[in-house]
């Protein structure tokens, strides 16, 4: 089965520890654009595990990533650098100015009513430090999906941005306390190319998922996954 496929190669690359009972199958060999995407095998018709949390949780979320990619024939690292080059905003005065501490406040309170009325004023919530720090980066650290969605669908904000140690939105929902796979999935069907851009150490965002929390993130990701890739091999 696919899992179990990715669970042995995940073992062999010293990632995590497989259970010696879980079969291996042998690798089959398809054309790129032959290739169907199908639901993870571990997932049941009606959408449940057939593994436990427990069972899941001594995989890495980003080697996970990277392997389901290469299953596919994907190269999880091509266009990276070309992609960078041209994919974020730059800070600009503009932005810094922006930057105020009324708006810093109300994404820390999660006040969309008060951020709503400082943007019908005209006001730009396109706004970062001279770190790069965004007000996007803030309410993903720090707020709810509805905020971030208010943020993209009225304020017009991108989510293409990255503070000066490189780390973008993505990052910051990725180190929550506590998975928020609403505001992943939001983030995703948004910017889907933020999964696998890595900070200026070489961290992608699933890096920065909490230990204790791998089991979740492996049962979440087994879903997404099957969209990530009819994604990219649509490409």
């Amino acid at each position: 089965m696919a899992l179990k496929r990715l669970l042995i190669q995940s073992a062999t690359e010293g990632e995590c520890e497989v259970q010696q009972h879980q079969h291996q199958h042998q690798q089959q060999q398809i054309g790129k654009k032959q290739k169907t995407v199908h639901t993870p095998q571990h997932i049941n018709e009606d959408r449940t595990l057939k593994y436990s949390v427990a069972q899941l949780s001594n995989i890495r979320p980003s080697s996970f990533t990277t392997s389901c990619l290469k299953r596919y024939g994907i190269n999880p690292n091509a266009n990276e650098d070309a992609l960078c080059q041209k994919y974020f905003l730059e800070p600009t005065e503009e932005h810094l100015e922006a930057y105020e501490c009324d708006v810093i406040q109300a994404i820390r309170d999660g006040d969309i009513a008060y951020l709503r009325a400082v943007t019908k004023e005209g006001r730009k919530l396109q706004a970062c430090n001279r770190f790069g720090e965004s007000l996007m980066h803030l309410a993903c650290r720090r707020s709810s999906t509805e905020l971030v969605k208010f943020l993209i669908t009225e304020g017009s904000v991108s989510l293409r941005v990255k503070d000066d140690v490189g780390r973008t939105p993505l990052h910051d929902v990725c180190w929550r306390k506590e998975p928020d796979f609403e505001l992943i999935d939001l983030i995703l069907n948004e910017e889907p190319d933020l999964l696998l851009i890595a900070d200026n150490r070489g961290h992608v965002p699933l890096d920065y998922a909490r230990r204790e929390h791998w089991g979740l993130w492996i049962s979440y990701l087994a879903v997404r996954m099957k969209k990530e890739i009819g994604r990219r091999l649509s490409l």
